[in-house]
């Protein structure tokens, strides 16, 4: 995708100095010219213009306005410079667009420079997440009373949909399937009181996984853990840790609000993301644990049983230290909170989840007013300027009050 940009002047203006301006910009741009669509100067179009997408208008002199408030547009971006009466236009037009609700940003050189790549990525993310195909294997945990999500409004909202696999379906395949040979970097992990009979066991239940999300097109995969745990004795930790470290965003409990976040951020930092309990809030910070991290998200992991049942196999993983995004879409899916948090040390404690973490949260405790539920999600890096892009685009509250 392309963002068009209009040079837009008076016919007042002088022709040469005018072509100075626009030659010296796109000289200053750049690589991002890749990314724009640069039109010829305008000073007195005859045709009414009309994008389905964020249209940059440069306004190079004054007298401009009326000509930019003809193109239509979903969202406005404008450009200016420090002469010619650039910004006074660009004030004004800004205050005849947002009149009409319409979004509208006034930037210079160097701040376009910087929102061309973020829109293009979030762009790139967007195509990923909207119209996804999800698919949730046995149903939601029953202890998930404030998770529910309401799939027809998802559909109709973001075209994104959730098919039904059966429980008993994953379990047949998984006794039918092939035994696993390469079991790669598990086998060389230490062990933490796990039956060695376990591993193939759950490596195979992920290849089951994989091969259905790669033959359907699934986008990410929500499991019901706890009951593949009832009936089978095993639990599906490490098949969805494996999903995750593969590309393929996976939920344990069913949880489909966690998973569409766990969607999100993937599609945005193109690493693994880590579901886990907020199992603390202490101040400015917040302590996170579950049993399903993906082992590119670790400096060291290795196999022990999973936490409240003692049973299986789960991950023991030390996350690498850095700056993370934390972020939850709201099971309304009316809301999205996200921010921006650093790793604190944390000495690991024996009645949480096997992986935590301690992250630094200014003002944590704001997050149990929030109506996100119980699950968070955490990716690296920090992708707070994508995420409010993305809220504003998805229509969906910013709950961030950090």
């Amino acid at each position: 995708m392309k963002f068009p940009l209009i040079p837009l002047a008076s016919p007042l203006g002088n022709e040469r100095t005018i072509a100075e301006i626009i030659s010296r910009v796109r000289f200053q741009l750049g690589e991002e010219l890749h990314f724009l669509n640069f039109f010829p100067l305008l000073v007195d179009p005859q045709d009414k213009l009309s994008f389905d997408s964020p249209v940059i208008l440069f306004l190079i002199t004054g007298g401009t306005e009326k000509m930019g408030a003809a193109i239509e547009a979903r969202e406005y971006i404008l450009l200016v410079h420090p002469a010619m009466n650039s910004l006074p236009a660009a004030l004004e037009l800004r205050t005849y667009l947002e009149a009409s609700k319409k979004r509208v940003q006034i930037v210079t050189i160097e701040e376009l420079k910087k929102l061309i790549p973020l829109k293009v990525k979030v762009r790139e993310a967007l195509s990923k997440f909207l119209s996804a195909r999800l698919a949730l294997i046995g149903e939601p945990a029953s202890w998930l009373v404030g998770s529910h999500l309401d799939e027809e409004k998802l559909r109709q909202k973001w075209n994104i949909s959730v098919e039904r696999v059966a429980l008993e379906w994953l379990i047949q395949s998984w006794n039918e399937s092939e035994p696993v040979q390469d079991m790669g970097i598990y086998l060389t992990r230490p062990w933490k009181g796990v039956e060695k009979g376990c591993l193939p066991k759950v490596l195979r239940l992920s290849a089951v996984i994989e091969k259905l999300a790669k033959k359907e097109n699934y986008s990410g995969i929500a499991l019901s853990c706890f009951d593949l745990l009832g009936q089978t004795g095993q639990t599906g930790c490490l098949a969805l840790a494996n999903l995750n470290n593969s590309g393929v965003p996976a939920a344990c409990e069913g949880d489909l609000p966690s998973l569409l976040t766990l969607l999100l951020l993937s599609a945005l930092s193109g690493r693994p993301s880590f579901m886990a309990n907020l199992a603390w809030i202490d101040r400015d910070q917040i302590v996170l644990a579950h049993c399903t991290v993906a082992p590119g998200l670790t400096s060291d992991f290795s196999l022990s049983p999973h936490f409240e049942s003692g049973k299986s196999v789960a991950l023991e993983g030390v996350i690498t230290q850095g700056t993370y995004t934390l972020c939850k879409i709201a099971p309304s899916l009316e809301g999205i909170f996200f921010s921006s948090a650093q790793t604190l040390p944390w000495q690991r404690k024996e009645n949480l989840c096997r992986t935590q973490i301690s992250l630094k949260l200014p003002e944590a405790e704001f997050i149990k007013h929030l109506p996100l539920a119980n699950h968070l999600v955490i990716t690296p890096g920090d992708l707070s300027e994508e995420l409010k892009e993305i809220s504003v685009i998805l229509g969906l509250k910013n709950l961030s009050h950090f």
